[in-house]
């Protein structure tokens, strides 16, 4: 049975962000400013920033490749 929250709308994948259209938030990007990344995400004219460490960086990291290994790639119905 298809997943419906797979379904609903992908993700595109920019050069620095994944991006999907509202409802939800559109853009979801990390942005490097010196010594600090941040997670940064946006709807309409409203972004909400998260400072991250490297080691928050690496954790987020590890979960994205950790879920990806479990899903695999999203197959589109033929």
């Amino acid at each position: 049975m298809a997943n419906p929250n797979l379904d609903a709308v992908a993700f595109q994948h920019g050069t620095s962000s994944l991006t999907r259209f509202p409802p939800n938030v559109e853009v979801i990007r990390v942005e490097v400013s010196g010594p600090t990344a941040w997670l940064v995400a946006r709807r309409n004219d409203v972004e909400i920033r998260f400072p991250l460490a490297g080691e928050d960086c690496r954790f987020l990291a590890s979960q994205l490749q950790a879920a990806g290994e479990v899903i695999g790639d999203r197959v589109q119905p033929t």
